[in-house]
């Protein structure tokens, strides 16, 4: 979930913080937790708060996650995080998000991504220059739609930290309400207001991180080749190579600090809509510009990131922060280092479990600023 202004992020970490201080004694209720996790039992944590933003107006939000072992008895297998966002707001917004990883025997591993939006949203065009050029407004880029998206993948490990797989990717767009740009716009005139997608293919990881949800150290290598044929698509049917290299590395001797880093692109093929087309800017990548502002045929960016956990009483307590920076593009024929877009950002973690954070993210971007409200972290 995002949002344009600070007042979200400073009701919720004002909340969160008061949350944590106002619990009973920490020592009792964290030996039950751990001691559910070592028999592993599920574990489910919760959190919510109003706030405020100046485009949903008032609305409640939720983080949950819920983590558990497939297998308690074989303590080679990795606990399963299934996190759930869910928000309301009184402009007539709502969704709900989980993006899951379940770990099997046998080193099977399913991460289900589903999510729900009901939104008044923004839609810019295609390309750096509609991204950069028209001002954001009920009469440039309101629109409301809804979105449905579920992309789960099934992988195997194969030998020592290679994973292969399969994945597919389901994506549905009806656009309920239009503004007068949008209604002259090319791609929305070709397309119209539904555009539904069906994909499916192949996956090559090679992971070496000693979590998925929140890595310390380690680093994954992921290739994915999707394929959307016309029969399942909207348009002419359309191929999405998607290609992503991350690293962590621990900083110092003890735990809570950790540097990582992201280099990721997408190189599209084909007749794709323009709901589908590869962006910069949503809460998993840069975090600095409004999701799908910047979309064309092609994206890439660059992210590097500092995570810091406080230390309470020589452990790791439930707060922390994060400051980033990153750089991207989107690009059709070729690149031009002049579309190059920045960001810095920081943001606040809280722990609903260990190394299971609420993260609430603001970045500032070219002539742009967004807030994030969401679980696990970006990369």
């Amino acid at each position: 979930m995002q949002e344009k202004g600070p007042y979200l992020l400073l009701t919720l970490i004002f909340l969160l913080v008061i949350n944590s201080f106002g619990q009973s004694k920490k020592s009792r209720k964290d030996s039950i937790r751990q001691e559910k996790i070592s028999q592993g039992k599920l574990v489910f944590s919760q959190v919510g708060a109003p706030g405020y933003g100046p485009e949903t107006g008032f609305l409640l939000g939720s983080a949950s996650v819920f983590t558990f072992s497939t297998s308690p008895a074989d303590t080679a297998v990795t606990r399963s995080t299934i996190p759930l966002v869910a928000f309301i707001s009184i402009t007539g917004s709502y969704g709900v998000k989980s993006y899951g990883v379940l770990e099997f025997k046998k080193k099977w591993r399913w991460m289900n991504n589903f999510e729900y939006t009901h939104m008044v949203d923004n839609y810019w065009g295609t390309g750096y220059e509609d991204g950069s050029s028209l001002e954001q407004g009920e009469s440039t880029t309101y629109y409301t739609r809804n979105h449905v998206k579920w992309d789960p993948k099934i992988l195997n490990e194969v030998k020592s930290n290679l994973f292969l797989g399969i994945q597919t990717d389901l994506n549905y767009n009806k656009i309920l309400q239009t503004n007068p740009v949008m209604d002259n716009e090319e791609a929305y005139l070709k397309y119209g207001d539904k555009v539904k997608s069906f994909g499916v293919g192949a996956v090559v990881q090679y992971d070496t991180r000693d979590m998925v949800v929140n890595a310390w150290k380690g680093s994954l290598f992921e290739v994915i080749y999707l394929t959307y044929p016309s029969v399942w698509a909207t348009g002419d049917g359309y191929s999405i190579l998607n290609m992503d290299y991350r690293q962590f590395k621990t900083l110092g001797s003890g735990k809570g600090r950790v540097l990582a880093w992201n280099i990721r692109s997408k190189i599209g093929f084909g007749d794709i809509p323009y709901t589908e087309l590869p962006a910069i800017g949503s809460g998993f990548d840069m975090r600095g510009y409004y999701a799908g502002q910047y979309r064309d045929q092609n994206s890439g960016a660059l992210m590097v990131e500092y995570r810091h956990t406080f230390k309470k009483q020589g452990e790791l307590s439930k707060h922390g922060f994060v400051v980033w920076t990153a750089a991207g593009q989107v690009w059709d024929d070729k690149m031009e280092w002049s579309h190059t877009l920045p960001v810095i950002g920081t943001g606040y973690r809280f722990a609903l479990q260990h190394r299971i954070n609420v993260r609430l993210d603001a970045g500032i971007g070219k002539d742009s600023s967004v807030f994030y409200f969401n679980i696990t972290e970006a990369f």
